[in-house]
């Protein structure tokens, strides 16, 4: 599971329920947070030593969490490993192209890729990126005043906007859904982490033999691995929130497997 901090927590917790035999390996990119400002280039960059670190790591398939770092992966040449990423996780969770306008909420990143509205070029999207709100939303900040402001604003955006539906195109906004929930009636808010734990069970079971034994085996570590500080308690959110126990954690530098 690699995100650029805490967005891919809540699809490793799906995925361990899903498929309670598995083993998460959990690399957040901390020290290099946040993605969305960055250029696409060093985002891909990033994107391969990722790989590079899971396939040395022997894992069966990865899972690009991050929005920003998935709009860019199609730029990478290597496929050292299985891959879900998030713009196939969109597709899994879209209504129909006749359902109404498509909010796309991101990072700039994201946003300026283009690359989700290319993907589904039938749905008619309305691109929002929402750089201020996910600052808040990667440290899990869900009930400052300042979220419930810039919730206010992009109610009113998606008012003037006519959308219908609205896909959270990062997976930080996990951190902060009920809030979002709250300030957004009316508007169906799309979240692509069922399609991506979809994408994971599909490639899983297609290479173990018994991948959904009928009696959960015993719980398998999960390792954390950081690239630098994270102003959140990674393991203590991890535990506390989602239910998941790192068994180890490390600092690495993944640099180190750039060629």
């Amino acid at each position: 599971m690699f995100d650029a901090g805490i967005g891919g927590l809540p699809i490793a917790r799906a995925v361990t329920r899903s498929l309670p035999g598995v083993a998460i390996s959990y690399l957040a990119d901390s020290g290099r947070r946040p993605y969305g400002p960055q250029p696409g280039a060093t985002v891909a960059r990033y994107v391969r030593q990722a790989e590079r670190f899971f396939a040395d790591q022997g894992v069966d398939v990865w899972v690009i969490a991050c929005n920003t770092a998935s709009v860019v992966a199609p730029a990478t040449d290597e496929r050292l490993v299985p891959c879900v990423d998030m713009v196939e996780a969109v597709g899994r969770v879209l209504p129909p192209a006749t359902a109404g306008r498509v909010a796309l909420l991101g990072t700039l990143g994201t946003i300026v890729s283009g690359a989700i509205p290319r993907a589904y070029p039938d749905h008619d999207w309305v691109p929002m990126p929402t750089e201020a709100l996910l600052r808040h939303a990667e440290e899990g900040d869900a009930s400052s005043p300042a979220v419930a402001d810039l919730l206010r604003q992009l109610r009113h955006e998606l008012g003037r906007s006519g959308a219908t539906h609205a896909v959270l195109a990062c997976t930080d906004y996990t951190c902060i859904l009920p809030a979002m929930i709250d300030a957004l009636p009316g508007i169906a808010l799309l979240d692509p982490l069922d399609g991506a734990v979809q994408a994971v069970c599909d490639i899983v079971r297609s290479v173990t033999t018994d991948a959904t034994p009928t009696a959960a085996p015993e719980s398998p570590g999960h390792e954390l691995s950081v690239t630098g500080h994270h102003p959140v308690d990674i393991p203590a959110l991890a535990r506390e929130t989602y239910g998941l126990e790192f068994t180890t954690t490390a600092t690495v530098n993944i640099d180190l497997t750039e060629s």
